[in-house]
């Protein structure tokens, strides 16, 4: 089946089509949780999450969790669960941690275009980009394809693979 814009989607988990393209590789996970990171560490990646909320339980040695909202500037946000937390940039995360990753997600922030724009996230050049489809990524998916990525759909996401 193919979406608006060409996309065909893809059966099965986004983790297992990752771990389908590479056995294990690095993340970078810009997300409103740790679930995705999760997903790819039970399939054998590591790397680094960054989510608004501390995780529910101990972290894994081979992430790294930064509890912080991404913002275009930092700022101290409160969210709407009644607690504050740190605004970071996509750049700070990059100098902190600069890679190199072969997977770079941005789902369920709010700002999944704008992360996916940010000069380092969209200089990086993963092997997967991932965001969060919802019918309006025409112009990412456009510039992916320029720039040798193929969009699929796999489990309701937004994934473009580097062919």
């Amino acid at each position: 089946m193919r979406s608006a814009y060409g996309a065909v989607a893809q059966e099965g988990r986004l983790a297992d089509f990752a771990q389908a393209v590479l056995p294990y590789g690095r993340y970078l996970v810009f997300s409103a949780g740790a679930a995705l990171a999760e997903d790819l560490e039970a399939t054998g990646w590591s790397g680094v999450c960054v989510a608004p909320r501390p995780p529910e339980c101990e972290v894994p040695q081979d992430r790294v969790h930064i509890a912080a909202h991404i913002g275009p500037d930092a700022h101290i946000v409160k969210m709407l669960a009644g607690f504050w937390v740190r605004a970071i940039t996509p750049d700070e995360v990059f100098t902190q941690f600069p890679g190199p990753y072969d997977l770079v997600a941005a789902v369920g922030t709010g700002r999944d275009r704008e992360i996916w724009q940010s000069d380092k996230v969209f200089n990086h050049l993963p092997k997967l980009y991932v965001l969060a489809e919802d019918g309006h990524n025409e112009g990412i998916v456009q510039t992916g394809r320029n720039r040798g990525y193929t969009p699929l759909i796999v489990d309701g996401f937004l994934v473009m693979v580097h062919t």
